[in-house]
């Protein structure tokens, strides 16, 4: 499973990079949204860590790209506790999941093994789907 953290390098702590490498994942960090989405024009990610304090973009505006680029990238958002105009922004925006600051390294385990196992079936069932 390819990853990507974005994460500024003043918001994030690494917590998202260190449950990344724990978990074995692939994965590239990156610190503003430009790069985010240069990423994503590049490179098929599967999920992606997404630190809502970012430089030079707001969080949601960098989901509504980087949705346009890899509609099929689950995305978990970090925000601190009083996020409700990312919340409003999840209307229109598939967020996969929230998490409030102080993140929980173990959650976020549980959340990315969870998220591959799904990705590694749904690979199965189409590679099934194309043989038969």
């Amino acid at each position: 499973m390819e990853i990507m953290v974005v994460s500024s390098e003043l918001a994030g702590d690494g917590t998202f990079e260190k449950v990344a490498g724990k978990c074995g994942h692939s994965f590239e960090s990156v610190t503003t949204g430009a790069d985010a989405l240069r990423i994503s024009s590049r490179k098929q990610i599967d999920l992606i860590l997404l630190d809502t304090s970012l430089p030079d973009m707001k969080g949601y505006a960098l989901i509504a790209e980087i949705k346009k680029i890899l509609p099929q990238s689950k995305i978990i958002v970090a925000a601190e506790p009083n996020f409700s105009e990312l919340e409003s922004a999840d209307k229109d925006e598939k967020i996969d999941y929230y998490l409030i600051k102080p993140l929980d390294e173990g959650y976020i385990e549980n959340i990315i093994n969870h998220i591959a196992k799904q990705i590694t079936i749904g690979r199965k069932q189409k590679r099934l789907r194309k043989d038969s």
